[in-house]
């Protein structure tokens, strides 16, 4: 099951003409997240089901959309005689990937800083 539904993905973006691939998008998106979050991933924390569902959606849009004809255009420039047009997209191949922002939702990527104590006191002729 997705972490975002096509019913989520229409009330942000309005109703999409292909649902099953769609389908496919929110499906893949929901893999990539979970193998991210592994352990951290809490089935019963609500809070996160929401962040997850709101990045899901977001991800499948950007890969979902980047099909459409001229989404994600960055840069489009034409010739004259020569008959030169040429596109530049922010998502050609229409990969699934996180941004910062949604990175930091998630908690993914945050440094962490601990110690391990190898050894007892003991271990070394302290006392204990």
């Amino acid at each position: 099951m997705s972490f975002a539904s096509i019913s989520d993905y229409e009330r942000k973006y309005g109703p999409v003409e292909n649902a099953s691939s769609l389908q496919e998008w929110l499906d893949d998106a929901t893999t990539y997240l979970t193998a991210l979050l592994g352990a951290s991933f809490d089935a019963e924390d609500e809070e996160q089901a929401t962040r997850l569902r709101t990045v899901c959606r977001d991800m499948a849009h950007r890969a979902f959309a980047s099909v459409a004809p001229g989404y994600g255009v960055t840069e489009f420039s034409q010739g004259g005689n020569g008959f030169s047009e040429s596109m530049s997209y922010a998502n050609a191949t229409g990969d699934l990937y996180l941004t910062k922002t949604e990175r930091a939702l998630l908690g993914i990527g945050d440094q962490q800083v601990g110690w391990l104590e190898p050894y007892d006191q003991s271990d070394l002729g302290g006392s204990s």
